[in-house]
Formats: structure tokens, sequence, C-alpha cells
């Protein structure tokens, strides 16, 4: 009954879901294609729910990327590299490629056991689709020259505006109160979440220095990313762990926490 928009795409309140192995994506593999032949097929499956009724982490950014590619006329990863990882001198990050140079990759069971398993990105459907939501790979030194742009306004450090001040702090609002009828949005950095445009977003200030709107967002694997536009701070994390809030849960502030201890005792906050 409701239009799916753009804006319940960024707020993952499109209906769709995260399912990887209905029939149109098998088939759309077998197949191949690019970005958008995938996202014009795996939309045929039924809405979990009506667009705006609810938040549901899932495909909506890989829906994103294809709306990108048919407005930029170009690949999704093309666009990225062009406008985000070369003028940010984000160098080993791309979009495709082998995975014999990444970092292992390890497991944490319920039980708190810990193993090593391949190190494979199942959300990247194909060597011609662009996943908008699990597609890039790179390391922590470029993610955080990201990180640092996001914290300085939007302009990275050579001068190249990534994006204008009031689009991040669109980005960075809560978004999901006045959206959706029933959210279910829970962020497992805590309940002091709320979520703005694919990011989470901060709703209380903590007594140790997080301001209201400190936004980020964490990897499936524990790569942690947040912003505080305040202070002009930005922290990257690097995991390469599945299952990390298992054994994890809470780890990622507690580091953010020391360091800001460590910044207002040495006088830089």
């Amino acid at each position: 009954k409701n239009t799916m928009t753009v804006k319940h795409l960024l707020t993952m309140s499109g209906g769709l879901t995260y399912q990887t192995n209905t029939p149109f994506i098998l088939k759309r593999k077998e197949l191949g294609g690019n970005t958008v032949d995938f996202v014009n097929e795996f939309v045929k499956a039924p809405l979990a729910f009506e667009p705006g009724e609810r938040f549901e982490y899932s495909l909506c950014h890989d829906v994103l990327a294809a709306i990108a590619e048919k407005v930029c006329g170009e690949r999704f990863s093309k666009t990225v590299e062009k406008r985000i990882f070369q003028p940010l001198g984000m160098t080993e990050f791309r979009f495709h490629g082998g995975v014999d140079d990444l970092a292992p990759t390890y497991l944490a069971g319920a039980d708190g056991r810990i193993e090593k398993i391949q190190s494979k990105n199942d959300l990247v459907f194909g060597d011609g689709y662009d996943s908008g939501g699990a597609g890039a790979i790179g390391g922590v030194e470029g993610y955080a020259k990201f990180a640092r742009t996001l914290a300085a306004g939007g302009v990275a450090e050579n001068g190249y505006r990534l994006l204008k001040a009031q689009t991040l702090a669109e980005i960075r609002r809560e978004q999901l109160s006045g959206l959706v009828m029933n959210n279910q949005f829970g962020c497992i950095q805590g309940g002091d979440y709320g979520y703005g445009l694919g990011v989470r977003t901060r709703l209380r200030a903590t007594e140790w220095g997080l301001p209201i709107g400190e936004f980020g967002w964490d990897g499936a694997a524990g790569t942690y990313l947040m912003v505080d536009p305040v202070n002009k701070v930005s922290v990257v994390i690097g995991m390469h762990l599945r299952g990390w809030p298992n054994v994890f849960v809470g780890e990622h502030l507690q580091l953010v926490k020391r360091a800001y201890e460590d910044m207002r005792e040495e006088g830089i906050l």
C-alpha cells in the first residue's frame, strides 16, 4: 500500500530483509548481471512489511546503490571511487578483487570460543554486483581518513568537501521516531542510540564527553566507526571477528571512554 521511498531505504524501513538465499537472488546468481539486474530481481520477493512500518536491517542500501547507478550513469563502485576513495586518499579501498590479502577472519561462538574461518563476503553476489551495504574492502588507515573527514564537518584534510554541513547534520539526526509507525530498532551499542540515515546516532550525552549526535556504525565482524562532530574527534577500531557480540559487547565504548579520558587529561578536549 505504501510507496517505497529513498528515505525508507536510507532508514532501513523499506520492507526488505537480509535474506540472500531467496529464489530470486539464486536465479540471478546463475545468470550473472550488474547491481541493477540483481536489485530488479530480488525486489520481486514479497515485502516483509509495509514501507515505513518499522526498522529492519536489510538490503535497503543495496537498492540505493542501484539507484545511484541509474542517477550517475555508471557503476556504483566507480562513483564511490571518484567521489570518496580517490579524493580522500583511500588508496587501498576497492569493491572487487581477491581475498587472499585480507586479514584472517575469526568466529566467536555463543560459548565464547573463537575459531578461524574463511575470509569471504557472502553479500557480494558477483563481479558485476556493487553492494551498497557491504561491498567495499579496505584497511583501517583509509577508514580513519574517511572518519576524520566526517568529524571535520565533511571536509577532508586536503580541503576536499565530501559532504555539505547540512547533509551531515541530516545524516546524524534521529529519523525513525517521525517516520516508522512501529520502530523496532535496537542498537547493540546500547539504548542511548537511535537511527539516522544509515548510522546509529546518540540521543543522550555521556558524562565523560560524547555529545548528542555522535554517530557511526559497527561492521559485521566488529569493525567500529565513531564520529563526534562537536569535538571533531573520530575513532576507528579494526576487527575481524564474526559473532563479536558474543564476547565484545560494550568493549568498543569502553575503549572510546578511555581515549576521551586521556584526551581530557592531556588538555586536548
